[in-house]
């Protein structure tokens, strides 16, 4: 066996083996020779940036040494302002070229952004904003070294003035940093990675002019030249990311947009566009969501698109160039559809600080019905008069408040307890004026609470026998369909031993108590009783008989019925108002009832059945079970009912959720139990009209009365019932509208 190859072969092996190892690296201390303090400078930080800090703070490195550094084994800190709790990177290879930057920062994963030339991952935990120390070292030698009281604006880094020569002397002086002004991500501003801006230095750069197709410098404003004129927050002809929009103004000479910052709230953007973005002195531009007129609502013209949204309620708005504030407004409130206009008087950077200058517009524009006049000047605002006066609504001109006398208002019904909606939108009460009078300055107290006083610059002016009404909702189409609202109550009604007083000062000018309230209806004051005492007394109340909206009894804004007189109702045959037909003892019979539905949920199909054995309105009549439970049958139109006819009363009106039920005359609100004593309670003013009895129930069929003994006696009996065999609508047995088959 020839063993001379593998000798060579074990030799070659070994020799690649010994030369993989090399000569040996040098140590830290033999690197650092060739390092001298102020071959790196600390040029920028970023310790406070817009949003989340993770993943953007940096800190920019410049080589000033005039060779290339390979920065492996010299390491980066940071530290208080005094030095201690410091947290260190020792840097890997990366190099930084003579004369270049480097911005090293925070980035937690892969991949960073562009900008960022190396990640020294969490090792230095978050930059502090409150004052700190950020230290280069090589072994021991400090290369450079900055002390910072204040991290500085949020989005913006400290940059150390791109006028003067980097150097780790310069950056020793604090007022040699300056907030950039210049945006590299679209909310934060700095030059990463590059050559810092100047500081002091606003605007500068060059647009392409819109006349002369060359390139200028842009001209912008200085604090004063650009006015903050009109702002749509709320519109409704669109969606508001379609249809806002600023107006800003140009008082004393042609400035440019260019470069400048829009601040929202938090949100803010730079104004980019390789354009002039010109408004010409004494002229309006107009910045919007969108720029198409199709779709916002109508604006054309838009001088540029902007992203952060406008507030409806608590809102700022502000341009910055660089940091300099050019112009800045704040708001509490808008109004839906309107846009928030400055006065024609006060279109200045000073005037525009205070809200009362602004005013919602009242000229419509665009293609829907939203009011605003972009690019346009603004109408006046109404005139705020002085304390003591309200602004005439037909002249338009200040005039004293005229006080109410004693006698000259009265409260005349109020609704405690609504049924048709909620409390906390159906709640109301009315006034009535004995005498002329002004509404502005009163207040209303709810029991003992603090009084709310009415505020208005125009004149809320009352002639005898006007009404007011003051509700929880002015929204007609939830408040249960009252036909105006005055004023908006600032507390709630409550239902027992409740009260509400109409106070000028301290003077009370009319008070009304309360131990009960009716559910569905209102306490109405008998119109021969309107009188701040007379109304006191019980005997001169009663409940309200006519149904208004969506269902419960008032007269809201119109007179209120006699007490005693008959509750009337609209007969839909005739197309007239008549007397309700109001049942007796014995004129609606319980027939029918399901109280344990199959096909359907019970909350959707549990339903009653009551026929008539006389010609009578259901409108008025009570529907109850054996306990708490109960609801009062009430629509404007008569629910009439024929001899021998049959109405369905249903926890749902909907047929295509209540199991299939004909139509519904009217709703109640209780549950059927299916077992246990029970009742069904038939009431009409006070007095009972039928009741039933039951303590079982069939699952999916309705408990039917006898066909032969229709009556009120016979269905004391709970015998005379026996469970459906007939099916209806979704699968469940019953004859709900229809006469009941012989009980075998």
């Amino acid at each position: 066996m020839n063993r001379q190859p593998l000798y060579a072969a074990l030799a070659l092996a070994a020799g690649a083996v010994f030369s993989s190892c090399g000569p040996e690296e040098p140590s830290i201390d033999e690197l650092c020779k060739a390092r001298l303090p102020g071959d790196l400078v600390i040029s920028e930080f970023m310790a406070n940036p817009a949003g989340t800090d993770t993943g953007k703070e940096y800190i920019e490195l410049y080589n000033a040494s005039g060779k290339d550094i390979d920065l492996k084994g010299i390491s980066i800190a940071h530290s208080d302002a005094a030095g201690a709790s410091e947290k260190k990177h020792t840097f890997r290879s990366v190099t930084i070229p003579a004369g270049g930057y480097l911005a090293v920062g925070d980035a937690r994963e892969e991949p960073k952004p562009e900008w960022m030339g190396y990640s020294y991952g969490s090792d230095l935990g978050a930059l502090r904003n409150s004052g700190g120390t950020l230290t280069v070292r090589c072994g021991t030698k400090v290369l450079d070294e900055v002390k910072y009281v204040d991290g500085g604006k949020d989005g913006h880094s400290q940059e150390l003035d791109g006028a003067l020569v980097p150097d780790s002397a310069v950056n020793d002086v604090a007022t040699n940093f300056c907030s950039a002004t210049t945006s590299f991500d679209g909310i934060n501003f700095g030059t990463p990675g590059a050559q810092n801006s100047k500081c002091g230095v606003v605007g500068g750069g060059t647009c392409i002019d819109a006349i002369s197709s060359e390139a200028r410098t842009i001209e912008s404003p200085a604090p004063g030249e650009l006015v903050i004129s009109e702002f749509m927050a709320n519109p409704e002809a669109v969606s508001d990311d379609q249809g806002e929009w600023v107006e800003l103004y140009a008082p004393s000479r042609t400035v440019d947009l260019n470069g400048l910052t829009l601040h929202s709230g938090s949100n803010r953007m730079t104004l980019n566009a390789e354009g002039c973005l010109t408004i010409g002195v004494g002229t309006y531009g107009v910045l919007a969501r969108n720029n198409n007129p199709d779709t916002n609502g109508g604006l054309d013209n838009v001088l540029a698109t902007i992203s952060p949204t406008l507030a409806n309620s608590n809102g700022t708005l502000a341009i910055y160039a660089g940091e300099t504030l050019i112009d800045e407004v704040s708001w509490t409130s808008t109004v839906a559809g309107a846009a928030t206009q400055l006065s024609p008087d006060a279109l200045n950077a000073d005037a525009n600080d205070d809200p009362l200058n602004f005013c919602a517009a009242s000229q419509v524009y665009g293609s829907g019905m939203d009011k605003g006049t972009p690019r346009a000047a603004n109408s006046p605002c109404p005139v705020t008069p002085p304390p003591g006066q309200c602004s005439d609504p037909d002249s338009g001109l200040p005039r004293p408040i005229q006080k109410p006398a004693a006698g000259a208002v009265v409260i005349s019904e109020w609704m405690a307890r609504p049924s048709a909606v909620s409390a906390t939108v159906g709640e109301w009460f009315e006034i009535t004026a004995m005498a002329p009078f002004d509404l502005n300055d009163l207040s209303v107290q709810v029991g003992t609470g603090t009084p709310a006083a009415i505020t208005s610059s125009t004149c809320l002016h009352f002639e005898p026998g006007q009404q007011g009404i003051f509700a929880r909702s002015s929204d007609a189409s939830v408040n249960g369909g009252l036909p105006f609202v005055t004023a908006e109550l600032k507390s709630g009604l409550v239902d027992n031993n409740g009260s509400i007083a109409l106070l000028d000062g301290t003077t009370e000018l009319d008070r009304v108590s309360w131990t009960a309230s009716p559910q569905g209806v209102a306490v109405q004051v008998d119109p021969g009783a309107l009188d701040p005492v007379a109304n006191d007394d019980d005997a001169n109340r009663c409940d309200a008989t006519q149904s208004y909206g969506k269902g419960d009894k008032g007269t809201p804004g119109g007179p209120n019925t006699a007490c005693g007189a008959p509750a009337q109702c609209h007969d839909t045959s005739t197309g007239n108002m008549r007397d309700v037909i109001v049942p007796t003892a014995g004129q609606l019979v319980i027939t029918e009832f399901m109280a344990n539905p199959e096909a359907v949920s019970d909350t959707a199909g549990e339903w009653i059945e009551v026929m008539a054995t006389a010609d009578v309105d259901l409108n008025g009549v009570q529907v109850a079970n054996e306990g708490t439970g109960n609801s009062t049958l009430s629509s404007p139109d008569c629910l009439h009912l024929r001899a021998g006819e049959y109405a369905v009363l249903a926890r749902n009106a909907d047929s295509g959720a209540n199991g299939g039920l004909p139509p519904v005359f009217g709703t109640f609100n209780f549950a059927l139990s299916n077992s246990g004593a029970r009742s069904i309670i038939l009431r009409s003013g006070g007095g009972e009209l039928d009741r039933i009895t039951y303590s079982t129930s069939t699952p999916g069929a309705s408990a039917q009365l006898d066909v032969n003994k229709l009556d009120t006696v016979s269905n004391d009996d709970p015998a005379n019932f026996c469970a459906s065999t007939k099916s209806y609508g979704a699968g469940d047995l019953g004859t709900p509208g229809e006469a009941n088959a012989a009980c075998s």
